[in-house]
């Protein structure tokens, strides 16, 4: 190896003459070798003397004093000659020199590198299924360290190849080592190089895909090592891109193998949780998913409970956020037939109405409020609060959503007008009068007035029609009228609307006058009545459906 050496120090002489000669007595010795069958390589001590040569080119960092590129492409020369040799031996010892080659493949910019790398892979390929004692988990744990710790972005793409077709090769035996492979990967999948981004997909791809199918024949996957994998990563630095893959393999997870996240379910439900407040919205969006499934009908009390505890820790990143959360977690546990569409508002009313932090509680209040009121993903719930207190669910509900919605006297007013309560909406428009009011309780009060007359709130204005049939929605309307100041654009809008009220008194009076004298039709008026309302509800109920499917698809609104 002296030789090796001698050639290694005079092949990049500043002398021409030296490095002409040096090439010269390097292909002279590379036929000697070739030609000599009684001729003994000693493919150790060539190993030793490559491995300590490319050294200096094994760091991750980009130092470019340190690189000769003579002498790397005389040493990738000899590399590939000896691979052509007879014998298996130097591919067996690939793992010793795998790790300068990739850094040194990102600084040549491809070209005899890239060639080389692309034939240790085929000479691999072919020891592997020749059954030799190829150390595929040395190589694919190194290139996982290229990945990590490469500076150059065609180094981590060349190593996520090579990890990609490491995998190809031998599932079986590098199964146990997937949770170090998507340590090494998940940061990529957020890479500003899109051929390094690619490869990292493909590699995610690949393990998914293994993950989730569960071939024959291939060790059981470490589903433990891999949740803690991928929950390190969401607690450490990251990228919109890695934090959703993470989240989507802790999905996966809990799909194939739902006893180790329920084994581990505190640690990384919590570890999820406060990945509401990042700054993406497709991250909170794949995060909201994450919980619901981790958390399922078992968890769903603490889940709610520990939301709301978030809310209130983190109230300056999470309230502006929070309308965004509480809507997707209502199409979620709304269920699919629409029989739950309650149950998110009646426990989110529970654990509020015990919250310590009265002001917390009052903003968190209104905002559930003006979501109920308007968003369309409510709108099941809305449907069901209109039947009215008369209705036992529509009952249940409003005295369930009461114990919140009181904390702030105009949501509560809103919910009772929402469920025809008029008596007990009476009462509190009175309460708020007797009180000196705030600038900000008189702009609730504005706003309600606005939804009054908004397709909403249609039913109240018809009630009018009747007005001896709703005296308290009446008496409501006109104590809201008078609380108002005169110049509000709300008190002109509330105005014009009751100005007709006697008129409808007369016109109601009439109406029974003339009912009375009605003589009998031939024609069965409430049956086409009944008629219509089966086909009205028929239509609703389909584009109800698809509204709800479509907001359940995007996710995002």
């Amino acid at each position: 190896m002296q030789v090796f050496w001698g050639l290694a120090s005079c092949i990049n002489d500043h002398d021409g003459r030296v490095s002409l000669l040096a090439g010269e007595v390097s292909l002279s010795l590379r036929e000697l070798i070739t030609g000599n069958e009684s001729f003994t390589f000693q493919t150790e001590q060539f190993v030793n003397f490559i491995t300590e040569l490319l050294e200096p080119y094994s760091s991750t960092t980009n130092n470019e004093k340190t690189f000769d590129l003579l002498v790397v492409n005389w040493c990738v020369e000899w590399i590939g000659h000896v691979l052509d040799l007879p014998g298996d031996e130097l591919i067996l010892l690939l793992w010793r020199f795998l790790k300068p080659l990739l850094m040194i493949s990102g600084r040549c910019g491809g070209g005899e590198v890239a060639r080389l790398l692309q034939k240790c892979l085929r000479d691999t390929k072919d020891a592997f299924y020749r059954h030799m004692n190829v150390q595929l988990d040395s190589l694919l744990l190194i290139a996982a360290e290229c990945v990590e710790g490469a500076e150059v972005a065609v180094t981590r793409k060349n190593a996520l190849e090579w990890m990609l077709e490491l995998l190809n090769i031998a599932t079986d035996e590098l199964v146990h080592l997937i949770d170090r492979v998507i340590m090494a990967f998940l940061l990529q999948l957020g890479s500003k190089d899109l051929e390094t981004r690619l490869a990292a997909q493909n590699v995610n791809h690949r393990l998914m895909q293994l993950v989730a199918l569960k071939q024959d024949g291939v060790k059981n996957v470490p589903h433990d090592a891999v949740l803690k994998s991928v929950a390190s990563q969401l607690t450490g630095r990251g990228n919109e891109e890695s934090r959703v893959a993470a989240l989507e393999w802790i999905a996966l997870i809990l799909h194939t193998d739902a006893a180790v996240v329920e084994r581990g379910f505190s640690e990384t439900f919590e570890t999820v949780l406060i990945l509401l407040c990042d700054q993406s919205a497709h991250v909170v969006h794949r995060c909201i998913e994450t919980l619901c499934l981790i958390s399922g009908e078992t968890n769903f009390d603490y889940f709610v409970s520990r939301l709301v505890d978030l809310f209130h820790a983190k109230a300056d990143v999470l309230l502006p956020k929070a309308p965004t959360i509480i809507k997707q977690l209502q199409l979620r546990y709304q269920g699919e037939d629409l029989s739950q569409c309650e149950k998110l508002c009646l426990k989110l009313s529970s654990v509020l109405s015990v919250h310590e932090d009265r002001r917390f509680l009052e903003k968190v209040v209104i905002t559930l409020s003006t979501m109920v009121l308007t968003s369309r993903e409510f709108l099941p719930l809305r449907e069901i609060l209109s039947r009215g207190v008369d209705d036992e669910r529509a009952r249940t509900t409003f005295v369930g959503m009461y114990q919140c919605w009181r904390y702030n006297t105009v949501a509560a007013l809103s919910l009772c007008l929402l469920s025809r309560a008029y008596e007990h909406a009476f009462q509190l428009i009175q309460f708020m009068g007797s009180l000196e009011m705030s600038a900000a309780t008189l702009l609730q009060l504005e706003r309600l007035v606005r939804l009054i007359e908004s397709p909403i709130f249609a039913y109240i204005r018809m009630s009018l029609m009747e007005p001896s049939k709703c005296l308290p929605l009446v008496q409501t309307l006109f104590s809201m009228q008078l609380i108002l100041p005169q110049g509000s654009p709300q008190h002109s809008l509330l105005y014009r609307r009751l100005k007709l009220i006697p008129s409808l008194v007369t016109l109601e009076r009439e109406s029974q006058a003339h009912s009375a004298s009605k003589k009998e039709s031939h024609i069965d008026w409430n049956q086409l009545l009944e008629l219509s309302r089966e086909a009205q509800q028929c239509i609703s109920d389909f584009e109800r459906r698809l509204l709800l499917q479509r907001l359940g698809d995007t996710g995002l609104p």
